[in-house]
């Protein structure tokens, strides 16, 4: 999936602190459907970055810091320039790629979830069988569900959500309709 960014006028003015920052930030924030819940390792050759976790920084970069520790798995390592061949290597690709061609994986992904049956019956037994959420399900089926390890857990009908920390809704899948 390729990713561009063009800078506004105010953007412009940032320390390259604060680009390479804001250039992960905008990653993160455009394939948040493909990598929450998933162990992600971003590598910079910008080694002041990772200072940007460990301590005080302006009022920005504290919000941005706040916004990518939502993900869990995400982890940010330093790779010399000459190693990090990967990354010079996309950034001098031509300027000539057609931005509708990258849509075929947001497409694959609306296939999958259409493919999902939609009938309630069909829900409500692949949870009955799920061995790691039936008994949950049935715990979370009250007005005001469950809460686990840091979650609210919330049964609407046949369906099992699993509400996070910042208010986000996300449906949890039995395990027999996961690919």
């Amino acid at each position: 999936y390729f990713i561009a960014k063009k800078c506004s006028e105010s953007e412009q003015n940032y320390s390259v602190l604060q680009l390479e920052a804001l250039a992960i930030v905008v990653a993160v924030r455009r394939l948040r459907m493909f990598i929450m819940g998933a162990n992600v390792i971003v590598r910079t050759d910008h080694q002041p970055l990772l200072a940007m976790f460990k301590e005080q920084n302006s009022a920005q970069l504290v919000r941005w810091k706040l916004e990518l520790q939502a993900y869990a798995g995400l982890r940010i390592e330093f790779v010399k320039g000459k190693a990090n061949v990967v990354a010079d290597a996309l950034s001098r690709l031509p300027h000539t790629i057609d931005q509708g061609s990258h849509t075929e994986v947001l497409e694959a992904a609306i296939m999958v979830v259409e493919a999902m049956p939609t009938n309630d019956t069909e829900w409500e037994a692949a949870f009955g069988k799920d061995p790691d959420y039936a008994q949950l399900k049935r715990d979370a089926n009250t007005e005001d569900g469950i809460e686990l390890k840091g979650h609210k857990y919330v049964s609407k009908g046949s369906r099992l959500w699993r509400i996070d920390k910042n208010g986000q809704e996300l449906q949890v899948v039995p395990q027999v309709f996961r690919k």
